[in-house]
């Protein structure tokens, strides 16, 4: 009997240390990252944290406007930027009224690419907004351009990547079909959160653009991966280079598919994220006093180590007793 008390005190133990120590490596993004690049000639700066909220997307949620398209704001504290403004007027109007989200006080637009329904909302935005400057990719369609351009909106041709904001920057096009462009944050400490349209040209190579332009590796990558019609070995090779590339988060929508959203799911777990229409996440790294860890870990164990004790007495005099 005292063996199986034994076995059951280490076990208990080891499990509570596995716990406790996977809580940290899930709490704090990695940084050991091989071949991990943290420094850049490009100004390209960091902001402290950010916010992002998914405006548009065909992943349902609760009562909000669910299209097929994409839209995510992205707030830090000196900047909000919005990716892409959904397929309607109405979808981008009334879910961002639902999530409490002024778009009026947005800083910039950047527009991945041409398709209706990245577009779309540009109406609402122009209603609202009116003079708000809005980056596109420079070889976008010239009826789109023209669309746009008509508008009281300041739109701008991006084509190499430009830093618009402090941590900021539009990854320059790549050729898809059609030529697009992805958005890109340095949060401190955390690395670059990669923010894409549809990913026509390969979400694995608007990160890898990422990568090189701006001298960070990207942490996560969110928004459409445009691999509806992909199979599980094309999923897995697009998981797998992301994950050599460093990502560590992957969040799949819009066009991403339900197939790579379930095999991303079951196969990838560490690196899964779910998001749909209204998701909202924080980025940033939550900082503490290693000491404090240093402390309290080996103090718990002690604890249980002695309130295990105080149990296995306990049953022992109670069938000592009977």
């Amino acid at each position: 009997m005292q063996f199986k008390h034994k076995i059951l005190s280490i076990t208990i133990i080891l499990v509570y240390l596995l716990i406790i120590s996977g809580y940290f490596s899930f709490t704090f993004p990695n940084k050991e990252i091989k071949n991990l690049r943290t420094q850049n000639s490009n100004g390209l700066g960091e902001v402290e944290s950010l916010d992002l909220t998914i405006l548009c997307d065909n992943y349902p949620h609760e009562d909000l406007v669910c299209e097929w398209g994409f839209s995510v704001l992205v707030e830090t504290n000196d900047l909000t930027v919005l990716l892409d403004t959904g397929q309607s007027y109405t979808g981008l109007k009334e879910n961002s009224i639902a999530l409490n989200k002024d778009l009026s006080k947005v800083d910039y637009v950047v527009i991945s690419h041409e398709h209706w329904d990245h577009v779309g909302g540009l109406s609402y935005i122009d209603e609202i907004n009116p003079g708000v400057t809005v980056y596109v990719p420079e070889h976008i369609d010239t009826q789109t351009f023209n669309s746009i351009n008509q508008s009281t909106l300041n739109v701008i041709k991006v084509s190499d990547t430009k830093i618009i904001g402090d941590g900021f920057a539009v990854i320059g096009e790549l050729y898809g079909p059609p030529y697009e462009q992805a958005l890109a944050v340095n949060v401190k400490d955390v690395g670059l959160v990669c923010f894409v349209g549809c990913s026509h040209p390969g979400v694995d190579n608007h990160v890898e653009k990422a990568i090189e332009d701006l001298g960070y590796n990207t942490y996560m990558v969110i928004g459409g991966f445009h691999m509806v019609s992909a199979t599980e070995q094309v999923i897995q090779l697009t998981i797998e280079r992301l994950i050599e590339l460093g990502v560590q988060k992957i969040y799949p929508t819009h066009c991403s598919g339900d197939l790579f959203r379930q095999y991303l799911a079951d196969n990838y777990p560490l690196q899964n994220g779910l998001a749909y229409v209204g998701f909202q996440m924080s980025v940033k790294v939550i900082s503490g006093n290693p000491l404090i860890y240093l402390i309290t870990v080996p103090l718990t164990v002690i604890s249980m180590t002695i309130f295990i004790g105080w149990f296995q007495k306990r049953e022992k005099d109670k069938s000592k007793r009977s």
